[in-house]
């Protein structure tokens, strides 16, 4: 993985890293202790999942401190998300977007590949080809699926680089070099899911900046928060606080709530789509087919959002109705957990003008008054950013504070 360096600062001595691992893509970025990026890069994830995700995490977080010994610095610290469940007590995680990533090791995997790359072992040296990196505006080619076996688990971990034989160069556009030896990698790792990391980055740098009490309400493909409270992020008994998509707002039972709840069935991006193909299939007259193609099956909640601004009026039905269960589910959050703000981010909002106002004046009245009346309702300011510099802000705060994620196999041990 290859880095897009900025100017550094030549007197910042440590760096923090941000991994985000999403459904389709790995963003990766070098902080500074202010929150300032000093190198980023995104790669497309290995859709074979299981290890090679794991690999690619890996070689990130390897970059990642070669991109700040390039910078004059150190690598600190390195924060982690994934897209579903971090289980705090394990290192486990579950993706259900990542193939194998079911209770998947990700910890101690990433430890294991780090220690033992290059071994002849495990044929790493012949698996792994060096390529150029792909032009400007294009993915770079993912590396061959490799099968790894893993080590007990644990939590919190600390990644260690054997000296490997070969290793790309950082500087974007440049032809992979060969060294002789490799500093080895020895920093920190802080493992969490992404809605946790979305709020965290926009209390950092975000539309939540300063904020001790705050929700980043994410609302795309599904629905989920994440929240912190008294300036600490909820987990909950077993790592799944914020799974608001499966609040039960609809008394009227429906088959889809089984699989994702009522919240996330009744507002989320995919549903809004649903609604409106149902309803068009059922005969009702829009101009949501002519603006997908002439194709139902192709319209999607962009559409409907565009639709809407067209005035269309089954859109505007489509439209009204999400608006009334997004304003539930979010006067629910607030009646619950009384923050100062609320961000909302994700798919959706991406039709903020679409949305967001009625939802602002919509869930007054359904939230606890006073609750409703000190709250703020913002659309998110870092947009997909929010779960880099969350993974950046962990990095900091497991410095700063030795862990702002305490595990609890770290207090077993230590009872």
């Amino acid at each position: 993985m290859k880095f897009a360096t900025g100017a550094a600062k030549k007197s910042m001595t440590e760096f923090c890293g941000g991994v985000d691992v999403g459904g389709t893509k790995i963003a990766s970025a070098l902080f500074t202790r202010a929150g300032e990026i000093s190198a980023r890069k995104k790669i497309a994830i290995d859709k074979s999942g299981g290890d090679a995700v794991a690999g690619q995490v890996r070689d990130g977080i390897e970059a990642l401190e070669e991109a700040a010994r390039a910078a004059g610095g150190r690598l600190a610290a390195v924060g982690i998300s994934v897209p579903g469940i971090a289980y705090s007590a394990s290192g486990k995680v579950w993706a259900p977007n990542i193939p194998g990533w079911d209770q998947y090791p990700l910890l101690e995997k990433i430890r294991f590949f780090s220690r033992l790359r290059g071994s002849p072992l495990f044929g790493l040296a012949k698996d792994i080809a060096l390529s150029p990196p792909a032009p400007p505006g294009t993915s770079p080619p993912v590396p061959t699926p490799r099968k790894r076996r893993a080590p007990s688990a644990t939590g919190v971990v600390r990644a260690t680089s054997i000296a490997a034989s070969r290793r790309t160069s950082l500087v974007l556009g440049e032809e992979p070099k060969i060294s002789g030896h490799v500093p080895q990698v020895n920093v920190p790792l802080v493992l969490e899911s992404d809605r946790s990391a979305y709020v965290a980055g926009e209390s950092w740098r975000g539309a939540a900046a300063g904020a001790r009490d705050a929700v980043f309400l994410a609302v795309g493909t599904g629905i989920g928060a994440g929240i912190i409270s008294g300036g600490r992020i909820l987990h909950g008994h077993e790592d799944i606080a914020g799974a608001v998509g499966w609040f039960g707002l609809n008394p009227v039972y429906k088959p889809a709530y089984e699989t994702m709840g009522s919240f996330e069935a009744e507002a989320s991006g995919n549903s809004v789509a649903r609604k409106a193909r149902e309803l068009l299939e059922r005969g009702r007259a829009s101009s949501m087919p002519g603006l997908a193609g002439g194709r139902i099956d192709a319209v999607t909640a962009e559409i409907v959002a565009e639709a809407a601004r067209r005035n269309d009026p089954l859109a505007l039905e489509v439209v009204a109705e999400t608006v009334t269960y997004l304003a539930m589910g979010i006067a629910n959050i607030v009646s619950i957990l009384n923050p100062e703000v609320v961000v909302v981010g994700g798919g959706l909002f991406q039709a903020a003008d679409v949305f967001l106002e009625p939802v602002r004046r919509e869930f007054k009245r359904w939230a606890q008054p006073l609750a409703a009346r000190k709250v703020r309702i913002e659309l998110s300011s870092l947009g997909e950013d929010a779960g880099l510099y969350g993974c950046g802000k962990l990095a900091w705060d497991r410095l700063g504070s030795g862990g702002e994620r305490i595990l609890r196999s770290d207090l077993q041990n230590r009872g």
